[in-house]
């Protein structure tokens, strides 16, 4: 449906963790967490939205601490 949807995320995300980087800003790679919709590839599963959320609880966690 997206064509290049995958592709074009990777580049966003390749562009943003430069910018995070350069301004000490830390940045979670949503992609080492879960993998896009195989109906559109680009949006999430309902198990995927979940552990993002989880993963985001740890990054949370790692940063207060």
């Amino acid at each position: 449906m997206f064509g290049g949807g995958t592709e074009k995320s990777q580049q966003f995300r390749d562009c943003f963790a430069a910018v995070t980087e350069k301004n000490g800003v830390d940045c979670l790679d949503v992609g080492s967490v879960l993998e896009t919709s195989d109906i559109d590839g680009v949006h999430f599963e309902a198990d995927g939205h979940h552990a993002l959320g989880v993963a985001v609880a740890i990054r949370i966690k790692q940063l207060i601490h």
